[in-house]
């Protein structure tokens, strides 16, 4: 008779699911383009940011990760990156000192780069800091 498997805790099916997900990521491709968002969060905040998001359901369009100083977010269906970010510490906190929206039209059609700043402005405060923020263009969940 064989033993039952030891049950998974949580952060070893969190990490898993990570993997998975990161395993499926494609980069940033060479088609990108620089957006102008200057962007400040505390050391509270920033450590949200860190914490990225993981897709729970079909709904949830998004993934976010973060890798040394960059945050990516990519579209949790297709993998592709749409959003990169750079962080650097400033202060009591962390300011973004750059930005990129993919610009490959086979991956992300969008071209508007106001458009694609708030959209990463909402990404961030809604799925990485939970906070509800004005009304607008919504980029997904």
């Amino acid at each position: 008779m064989l033993a039952p498997a030891p049950a998974a805790d949580a952060t070893t099916v969190h990490k898993t699911l990570f993997e998975i997900m990161r395993a499926r990521c494609h980069p940033l491709p060479a088609q990108y383009a620089r957006l102008d968002l200057q962007l400040r969060f505390s050391r509270a905040q920033f450590e949200r940011i860190r914490g990225g998001f993981l897709p729970r359901s079909m709904d949830d369009r998004w993934f976010a990760y973060m890798e040394d100083s960059m945050l990516h977010l990519h579209r949790s269906w297709s993998g592709f990156c749409v959003f990169t970010t750079r962080f650097a510490a400033e202060g009591d906190g962390f300011h973004m000192v750059e930005a990129r929206v993919n610009r490959d039209p086979g991956q992300y059609r969008q071209i508007n780069a106001d458009y694609d700043a708030h959209c990463l402005r909402r990404l961030i405060e809604v799925l990485l800091l939970a906070r509800v923020p004005p009304s607008g263009p919504s980029p997904g969940r």
